[in-house]
């Protein structure tokens, strides 16, 4: 990494919002007085965010039933660096407090803003989201509020984004440090003429974005295709009496009244067994080796520098790959500590904290030269049989897996599932052959959908391109 050496005065400090002597916001804020690498390649004059953007008092709704259905939005919801919804999840009842947009133009985030969790907000429906997003009113009637949102979303302004933030684990931006970001000045009507040109793109990226099929419809279809249906019956928002008796709940390995779990164990569960795995299953247990937990290791032994062990977390696991875009590097001390818990090869990862039930299987081979010490929200399964590993990953990723990990997690905000109840699913019995084709079925489409996506990562960056060659 190159080494830049630069001064700043106490003065300057002084007169900031806020004390801040790291380096990163230091270098941004002095050396390059808050203008973007967009301001800095282009000939124009430059102009604050917050001459543009003013953030507007929102309304906060607590946690609870709320007084009309409203579209949740949290940052999952939102396609990082697209400024565009992924799913619109329609709410009676929240489980934190939450942030009515209302005359909101744009919505950015806050929380890790370098990812792109910013889209336009549609007056007409009525959002509700975390209180990580903040609403912006447009002040200025000179800026289109599209062209204004993809140079937000510009892989140069999101770079510029990371020299403002604080935090290790979840890094955030100050409004006023947003505000003070300064960008070029576009004429209007230059305005209008890079806005057709993107019109142009953003119908080929809609149009390959039909196409990709999320993994777990992939999988729900190759299971159903080969006779045995993953699809749950019962869905999680319908109206449920509960008829379990207090002397059947005493006769389980907990003590549990939630209508979901209670619903699930009742209704759902026996009927899956029945009508979707012939009344023939095998226990996850009888495939499993071993289960166990990382361990929760505190922020003080973090560190600041790249070492030889990496902390995995649950936002570390994606659907169907590890995302080390944020490692947590160790002290070698507490690496060395935990080194016994470290990731083997072919370990099964599950998510058993937050959003339950993400899995992968390792391979060190993608970080050969790293330890892995897992956190203690993370179960680590150890497999009897590595030919299964698989084709069990894919089962447990289908909606009935979706649907016994909610139905036995507790909590309402951040949900947790035990170890033992991760034991309890009931695996389709299906011999070998059949699992090598369903695994090869879901491979191959999973694969089509990738290549869709490289394609749709292509065309975002020629909007970047265009705007940053229509800028100068």
């Amino acid at each position: 990494m190159e080494q830049i050496i630069f001064q700043t005065k106490f003065s300057r400090i002084g007169f900031q919002p806020q004390l801040r002597l790291d380096s990163k916001y230091r270098f941004f804020k002095d050396s390059k007085s808050n203008a973007t690498e967009l301001l800095r390649e282009s000939n124009t004059q430059g102009v604050p965010l917050g001459y543009i953007l003013e953030p507007i008092n929102t309304e906060i709704v607590k946690k609870g039933e709320i007084d009309k259905e409203m579209i949740l939005v949290d940052l999952d919801d939102i396609e990082p660096g697209f400024g565009s919804l992924k799913q619109e999840r329609i709410v009676a009842e929240i489980g934190s407090d939450k942030t009515i947009f209302g005359e909101s133009d744009i919505i950015c985030s806050k929380l890790t803003p370098e990812k792109g969790h910013f889209f336009i907000n549609n007056k007409t429906k009525n959002y509700i989201g975390t209180t990580e997003l903040i609403g912006y009113r447009l002040k200025s009637h000179k800026w289109n509020l599209k062209l204004l949102l993809y140079i937000l979303l510009h892989k140069n302004f999101r770079e510029d984004l990371e020299f403002l933030t604080s935090g290790k684990t979840h890094p955030r931006i100050q409004i006023s440090d947003f505000l003070a970001m300064r960008i070029p000045i576009v004429e209007y009507l230059k305005q209008q003429s890079i806005v057709k040109k993107i019109e142009k793109v953003e119908p080929k990226i809609s149009q390959i974005k039909s196409k990709i099929e999320s993994l777990q419809d992939i999988i729900d279809d190759v299971f159903k295709r080969n006779e045995f249906s993953t699809k749950p019956r019962l869905k999680k928002d319908e109206e449920y009496v509960l008829n379990n008796k207090f002397k059947n709940i005493s006769k389980t390995n907990w003590l549990s009244i939630r209508a979901y779990l209670c619903r699930f164990i009742e209704d759902e569960l026996p009927r899956f067994i029945k009508e979707n795995l012939n009344g023939r299953y095998i226990p996850f247990t009888k495939y499993v080796k071993k289960i166990r937990s990382g361990e929760y290791i505190p922020k003080q032994y973090y560190s600041s520098d790249e070492t030889d062990f990496i902390y995995l977390r649950v936002n570390n696991i994606s659907s169907n790959e590890l995302d080390l875009e944020e490692p947590v590097y160790l002290k070698n001390e507490i690496g060395n500590k935990y080194k016994n818990i470290s990731l083997n090869e072919n370990n099964l990862i599950l998510t058993r904290s937050g959003t339950v039930g993400k899995c992968i299987i390792f391979n060190l081979k993608q970080e050969n030269d790293k330890i892995f010490i897992p956190s203690h929200h993370l179960a680590i399964i150890e497999l009897n049989n590595l030919k299964d590993a698989l084709c069990l990953k894919y089962y447990l990723q289908s909606s009935f897996g979706s649907d016994f990990f909610w139905a036995f997690s507790t909590g309402k905000s951040q949900k947790e599932i035990t170890n033992w109840s991760i034991r309890k699913l009931p695996i389709p019995e299906i011999d070998a052959t059949k699992k090598e084709k369903i695994v090869f079925e879901i491979q191959q489409r999973e694969e089509k959908s990738n290549q869709y996506k490289e394609q749709i990562k292509k065309l975002r960056e020629k909007i970047d391109n265009l705007i940053y060659q229509s800028l100068r």
